[in-house]
């Protein structure tokens, strides 16, 4: 995100991006054999998400196949790690308008942290409130930058147990933050004294176009970071694999433990 922009801006700005990525599933969900199936995504979608996506699409034809691999990847690992009892509560930072904890079975006995600005939040839980009569019971919703520090801290106050195995789920979130923003959010995770702790999260390459990258190694980041990398991949390999159909732009997603 660029460092001039109010709180109020970068809210505004992650709020489109969520709406987008509801209109992806959405999309994707309405196909015959879906990768990813969210019977919820069609309470996010609008007009403006479509339009934003029909403007994405535009410039980079493959995105949709793309966020799709990238959705599929991380419920796999999800999938792995809770069903392994590796890990035994979910903080899902920048989440937007995610709905795993209601799709994906395997985490409705475990607690969930959604963090992510007011707007974002308040908005959400207005929709599911007005659906639904309710939030669903296992989720916490955490208004905050996740690039503020004292993240941790305010997880604790929410209900977070670092005593616990947590993974933390970093989808489509680094690419919005500024290098002081991305330091900080890293400072916090190292604060949590439990090992074994997993990170999930996607992170795109200079040929994406994207000025001031940060980090543009991930991989060597999260190693200094103290992270051992247990999973890395090129959604392009995964499209291919997926689709029978690779493009050549670099996008990673990976899992790491600390």
């Amino acid at each position: 995100m660029d460092t001039t922009m109010s709180s109020q801006e970068k809210s505004c700005q992650v709020m489109r991006s969520a709406d987008v990525v509801a209109q992806i599933r959405y999309l994707e969900s309405r196909q015959a054999t879906p990768l990813v199936h969210d019977p919820y995504a069609h309470l996010f979608i609008s007009d403006e998400g479509d339009y934003l996506l029909q403007c994405a699409l535009e410039k980079h034809p493959y995105f949709v196949k793309y966020l799709m691999v990238r959705e599929r990847y991380f419920d796999l690992q999800l999938e792995n790690v809770f069903l392994d009892q590796i890990c035994q509560q979910l903080v899902i930072l920048g989440s937007g308008n995610d709905m795993r904890a209601l799709r994906l079975g395997f985490l409705k006995k475990h607690k969930i942290f959604e963090v992510d600005f007011s707007e974002q939040i308040q908005s959400k839980q207005s929709i599911l409130k007005k659906v639904f009569g309710k939030v669903p019971q296992q989720v916490v919703y955490v208004e905050d930058d996740v690039t503020r520090p004292g993240l941790v801290g305010r997880l604790q106050q929410a209900g977070f147990d670092p005593g616990k195995r947590a993974v933390f789920l970093l989808q489509g979130l680094l690419y919005y933050l500024t290098p002081p923003g991305v330091d900080t959010l890293f400072e916090e995770l190292m604060q949590i004294p439990e090992q074994g702790n997993v990170v999930l999260l996607d992170q795109i390459t200079p040929d994406m176009g994207k000025e001031d990258l940060y980090p543009e190694d991930v991989q060597t980041y999260l190693l200094t970071q103290g992270y051992a990398i247990s999973d890395s991949r090129l959604l392009g390999d995964l499209t291919q694999y997926y689709y029978h159909k690779k493009n050549d732009t670099r996008w990673w997603v990976i899992s790491a433990v600390r």
